[in-house]
């Protein structure tokens, strides 16, 4: 039996140099009947097990893997080794292993509030299989939706740090590949490589297409998937008004007059009335390309051109423009000059899971939209032509399922969208500010309403104009765009097919 002393300090048999072990940390011990025993000494930061901490002696077993504190021990390499009466020193580095978290110090740096110091580990085991490690996060770490301490991952696994953040872990760290097959297996390799075209040959390419067919998205992870790819848009616009007449100087005198300024924006009070300045609002948009690409309604990017407050303006400045007249008889052929227009003076975009406040907000400008106000879709982008901080994933408008039957009656749809805006939106934080946060609701579609939209039941409210909605499988299939919520009737809601999404991608 021998019992190998692992710490900082350089009287330790092993010595690993890392700021999170403890001078003299553990000591793993092997059994004179091969069992390797590790026992945690006291140390500061723990000593951990597939993620869990230890509080008495731990046997080891094949696959576990081993943490002082952030430190990822080769316990196997240590148990295998003779300590000789002197010290084997080991680099702090491990290529096999990356660091995750808030720190700039981490191999994998989120900047944001929710994500703990050194959030977790991902790191490749000596199988070559990928696993990842909570490091007793805050905000915790999800594996396709479900908490996790210690996982070992599969290819298409999502992986979430907090629950807005999801970590690409298959571009990060490849899984190795697979090694040679033991001899004499070759015969058994040949017999199941039969065996299986014989069985597809029996079942037929239907069968073929049910065994190997793309598997349905739970609610929890179609949200983990997508979430970050939803975004709160605020937005802000106005009006101008002017007279549409060859000399502009007697047009602004007009203008002034009647105690209108022409080079003033004028917008709607919540009461109705008149004022200087802007009106703001919010609702959804979506990423769908990385260069900042966001698909959401023309509503949300020209809201102007779906209120009658340009049409009562109008109606406002034509009778101050009467009254006038008795007194200025040449205010009267202007009258039918007047133009009152739509301005978006401000759009943004602030990612979910951090505060809605100014230093969040990435600009956006419009890019495109039908001429037809029928066809409710728009695309804005962000002015760096970028994907903001905060924004990890973006939903492929190149892979959305224009298919007719993509639409059809009772198929399960997925919105993800932030209804009632930062009312719902806005929620309480491990930190000091509120953060924002989209909902996901599940609903079926249930009427065709013709060329252009389609009917949902998916629970929405004001706000979640603009909203993805995608079927069970994660693909774009439509932009919601209208309810009946207002008016009390829930569950009548309206979407645009994503085929006119794509029309002004294109």
């Amino acid at each position: 039996m021998k019992t190998i002393y692992i710490g900082k300090g350089n009287d330790n048999d092993y010595v690993a140099n890392d700021s999170t072990v403890s001078r003299k940390h553990a000591s793993i011990t092997v059994t004179d009947d091969g069992r390797v025993v590790l026992k945690d000494l006291n140390s500061t930061n723990g000593t951990f097990v597939n993620g869990k901490r230890i509080q008495s002696e731990v046997v080891l077993q094949p696959n576990d893997v081993v943490l002082l504190g952030r430190y990822n021990l080769d316990w196997k390499s240590v148990a295998s080794s003779s300590n000789g009466g002197h010290t084997r020193r080991v680099s702090a580095y491990n290529p096999n292993k990356k660091v995750i978290g808030r720190a700039n110090t981490c191999d994998v740096c989120l900047p944001y509030e929710d994500v703990s110091s050194e959030h977790a580990f991902l790191e490749k085991l000596s199988s070559g299989e990928i696993a990842i490690t909570d490091n007793r996060s805050t905000n915790g770490t999800y594996v396709n939706g479900e908490r996790i301490t210690y996982k070992v991952l599969h290819k298409g696994d999502v992986v979430t740090i907090s629950k807005g953040h999801v970590l690409e872990w298959e571009k990060l760290m490849p899984a190795a590949a697979a090694g040679k097959k033991p001899a004499g297996k070759k015969n058994n390799l040949a017999y199941k490589i039969a065996a299986i075209v014989i069985l597809l040959l029996a079942i037929g390419y239907g069968g073929y297409l049910m065994i190997f067919r793309e598997r349905p998205l739970s609610p929890d992870q179609a949200y983990q998937r997508y979430n970050s790819a939803v975004c709160l848009l605020y937005g802000e616009y106005s009006y101008r008004i002017s007279i549409d007449i060859e000399d502009q100087n007697l047009a602004h005198g007009a203008l002034e007059l009647i105690g209108v300024s022409p080079e003033a924006s004028y917008s709607f009070d919540q009461d109705g009335s008149l004022k200087k300045g802007t009106s703001g609002y919010t609702g959804t948009g979506f990423f769908i390309s990385e260069d900042g690409k966001m698909g959401t309604n023309l509503h949300i990017a020209r809201p102007w051109l779906y209120e009658n407050e340009s049409q009562l303006l109008s109606q406002t400045i034509q009778q101050l423009f009467a009254r006038y007249s008795t007194a200025y008889p040449i205010l009267t052929s202007m009258i039918p000059h007047i133009k009152v227009t739509g301005h978006l003076d401000y759009l943004g975009v602030v990612p979910n899971g951090l505060p809605m406040k100014p230093g969040n907000l990435t600009e956006c400008s419009f890019i495109n939209a039908s001429d037809d106000t029928e066809k409710d879709v728009a695309i804005v982008q962000t002015v760096t032509h970028q994907l903001p901080n905060g924004v990890h994933t973006y939903i492929d408008i190149n892979a959305a399922n224009t298919a007719p039957e993509a639409v059809a009656q009772g198929k399960k749809v997925y919105v993800i969208g932030f209804p009632l805006g930062v009312t719902v939106g806005k929620i309480k934080s491990s930190g000091d500010e509120d953060v924002l946060e989209n909902q996901i609701q599940t609903g079926t579609i249930t009427q065709n309403r013709g060329e252009i939209e389609f009917g949902h039941n998916a629970p929405t409210f004001g706000g979640a104009s603009g909203s993805p909605v995608l079927d069970e499988y994660g693909h774009l299939v439509g932009v919601h765009h209208a309810g009946l919520a207002k008016l009390g009737a829930h569950g009548f809601n309206w979407a645009i097919k994503v085929e006119y999404l794509k029309e002004i991608y294109k």
